[in-house]
């Protein structure tokens, strides 16, 4: 899935595919699907900055945005402000749950009793 999102000043194009949770733990040691439900759940508490930066420059950096190309504090650097990643918190979590929607929901099987 790929959007456009307005983040410090800028459109910032974001691509989320199967394969950015691999980067991520390659990357940051951490398990994105477990950060995000931390974040989204509102228990992250004082790392919900650091996951949402994290997701969203490689997210950017998958999206082909040429200031993510070097590395996450360059990237930060890009967008205008110190809370350009706090105000742009709604379309990001829009963009999460669009993208694991259909995979959080649970699936019935009629052989269970």
């Amino acid at each position: 899935m790929e959007r456009t999102l307005e983040i410090g000043g800028r459109a910032v194009r974001l691509r989320v595919t199967a394969r950015l949770p691999f980067e991520y733990r390659e990357r940051f040691g951490a398990d994105l699907m477990d950060d995000m439900l931390r974040v989204v759940s509102s228990s992250a508490g004082s790392d919900t900055m650091v996951i949402l930066e994290r997701f969203v420059y490689l997210a950017a950096k998958n999206g082909g945005d040429p200031e993510a190309g070097n590395d996450l504090p360059d990237f930060l650097d890009s967008l205008d402000g110190v809370y350009a990643i706090y105000d742009a918190i709604p379309d990001i979590l829009a963009l999460w749950r669009e993208e694991t929607g259909a995979t959080i929901q649970a699936k019935k099987n009629d052989a269970q009793p």
